[in-house]
């Protein structure tokens, strides 16, 4: 069991007060740094591996990007997952990989050269979109729950139980 008092990961180098006062942009550079350090590597080394992976086993392009490179594209989000779940016990797991897709696929290829800016900005709209009811998720599923069970009908049973009626489809 893990003691409550003792945080899961280590306490920030700076107060609060001096965050307030600049310092965070100190933490802002250091995501940038890794930011640049995560192109690089990708850029020179597993983007270079995969290739000779695909070359070696003779792979069309089309099976690689649905294996390897989706492999490779998901491998933060694993960890991510991975890491929220087991280290520090937080509820972030599915959401993580859910919204990488999502913002993979509405950001990333809102940004391609054959897509004008409006499509772009329609994508980047339904990405909002998805945010904003990603906020207000567990509102709406209770709504749609009891809209769901409101006219669900229950039978009696000789225990004088209530039970949700059987619905065959």
């Amino acid at each position: 069991m893990i003691d409550q008092k003792t945080p899961l990961f280590p306490p920030d180098l700076f107060s609060i007060e001096e965050r307030r006062h600049g310092v965070v942009i100190l933490h802002i550079l250091g995501v940038v740094y890794m930011f640049v350090a995560l192109a690089i590597v990708c850029d020179e080394f597993f983007v270079p591996s995969l290739d000779v992976i695909i070359e070696k086993l003779d792979i069309a392009d089309d099976v690689a990007g649905a294996t390897f490179m989706a492999a490779g594209g998901s491998a933060p989000e694993l960890f991510t997952s991975v890491i929220g779940v087991f280290v520090s016990f937080d509820d972030v797991g599915i959401g993580t990989i859910v919204g990488s897709a999502v913002f993979n696929i509405l950001f990333v290829i809102g940004i391609d050269n054959y897509i004008y800016w409006y499509e772009a900005l329609v994508l980047f709209g339904f990405y909002l979109s998805y945010v904003t009811f990603m906020k207000w998720n567990r509102p709406m599923e209770k709504l749609v729950k009891r809209v769901l069970h409101h006219n669900r009908v229950t039978r009696v049973r000789s225990t004088d139980q209530l039970m949700p009626a059987m619905r065959f489809h």
